[in-house]
């Protein structure tokens, strides 16, 4: 494959019976930028117009064409980014971050379908004018885009034309006609005139320009011998929505991009250099109904509401993490001994758990009994993962029996043995199960 490094004519638009305008661009491998404030007007170079006085008879080093200098058209340079960098600036759009990816993705893609079509269909009333322009002077280009002496050239070409063909009757100055007198042979020629009369002379020429396309637009003209092939605007764009809908649809079933250190809401779920789990300033929790305390790891903790648990404490600093009594029972060691088996069941049966929960035993140096468990669930979004510690404590000179739950928000790295995250949230989660005393 070649990498072109040069200029080539690009941007084809405003096709019209083997006519076509073109702009030149610098390009490597793409096209970047016009190369200079012009446009070209091809046309077949057998072609008798006044218009292509000024032509190259052999644009793009094919003899049988001829190009002649406009000013910049603005819809072939639109055409030219829109065919060449449009569906690269739709996949740009969902490098950005969420919600963003999203919102720029449909504006891009939006705005790139708009100005294909745009770039690539021609109106009917457009068919019919340049029909009319190339009956009545040669070439169907509107004098509009032309420089101010090329349509002086053609306009006069008109006018000797007109006179020519008028110049024994009462409308041999066309500009005493009205346009409802005219012969229908006369009528494109008379529609010209007022067109350049109007880019030449300025305002004044548009009540006769619409009477005139009255007129012409009710007249049918024979189709051209042959035609440059047209593509059907609802085709068009059931092509172009083709090819943009897989793209969609891949952005928004694709799971959702995350930031390093964030959960999927933008929450951090790693730790910041000035932030710890666990610090020096510990905060302890007694609770003088049920006779046992609790240590928290840090003074960020703060005391929540529960819906239907002993007492709950949570904190967002450095990351989301919670910390619920989920029941206090009066109990026998023996009880206790009893009761473990049935807790360890109906813990490894819960849905959603990554892999089998680890369990340990211990005493802590004291009379107190302690079953720690750890594990990893699936969190309520995707990529969500949420990192669980509970323990059943049962404390020896209350004869009670504490359940505690711990969980810390993350996602499948972060909370992954091996992860940087991983020491911290397990020493904070352990710290908290087997602090009560």
């Amino acid at each position: 494959m070649q990498i072109v490094i040069g200029s080539l004519p690009l941007g084809k638009t405003d096709v019209f019976d083997y006519e076509c305008i073109k702009t030149e661009f610098f390009c490597v491998g793409l096209p970047l930028f016009p190369v200079a404030p012009v446009s070209f007007y091809i046309t077949p170079s057998e072609r008798r117009s006044a218009f292509l006085a000024d032509s190259d008879r052999n644009a793009a080093a094919v003899s049988v064409w001829a190009a002649t200098r406009i000013p910049l058209h603005a819809k072939s340079v639109r055409a030219v980014y829109a065919r060449w960098w449009g569906l690269g600036v739709v996949l740009l759009a969902a490098a950005f971050e969420p919600p963003w990816s999203g919102i720029w993705l449909l504006v891009t893609g939006i705005v790139w379908i708009a100005l294909f079509i745009e770039s690539s269909i021609t109106s009917d009333r457009a068919k019919k004018e340049r029909r009319a322009f190339a009956l009545a002077t040669g070439v169907g280009a509107w004098p509009e885009i032309q420089y101010h002496g090329t349509a002086q050239r053609v306009f006069d070409e008109l006018e000797r034309t007109w006179r020519s063909r008028h110049e024994t009757s009462d409308q041999c100055d066309w500009r005493t006609v009205a346009p409802v007198h005219l012969n229908a042979e006369d009528v494109c020629a008379f529609y010209a005139l007022c067109r350049y009369a109007r880019v030449l002379d300025g305002d004044g020429w548009d009540e006769k320009i619409e009477a005139a396309w009255k007129r012409l637009g009710a007249m049918e003209f024979a189709e051209p011998q042959v035609r440059a092939a047209v593509v059907s605007k609802p085709l068009l764009i059931v092509v172009l929505l083709l090819v943009l809908a897989p793209v969609l649809l891949l952005f928004f079933l694709a799971p959702a991009k995350q930031k390093p250190g964030m959960d999927l809401s933008g929450t951090p779920t790693r730790a910041p250099t000035n932030a710890k789990l666990i610090s020096d300033t510990t905060w302890r929790y007694h609770s003088p109904e049920h006779g046992f305390s609790l240590t928290l790891p840090s003074e960020r903790w703060s005391r929540s509401t529960p819906s239907s648990h002993v007492v709950q404490f949570t904190t967002d600093v450095p990351l989301p993490m919670l910390a619920v009594i989920l029941s206090v029972e009066k109990q026998t060691s023996e009880a206790y001994m009893v009761s473990l088996p049935v807790f360890k069941t109906e813990l490894e049966n819960q849905k959603g758990i990554i892999g089998k929960p680890i369990f340990q035993n211990l005493t802590m140096g004291s009379d107190n009994f302690y079953l720690l468990a750890r594990y990893r669930k699936e969190g309520p979004t995707v990529g969500q993962v949420v990192y669980l510690a509970i323990s059943r404590s049962w404390i020896s000179n209350t004869g009670i029996t504490v359940t505690v739950l711990v969980e810390g928000q993350g996602t499948e790295q972060s909370t992954r043995q091996g992860s940087p995250e991983y020491p911290e949230l397990k020493r904070a989660a352990e710290s908290i199960c087997l602090s009560i005393k």
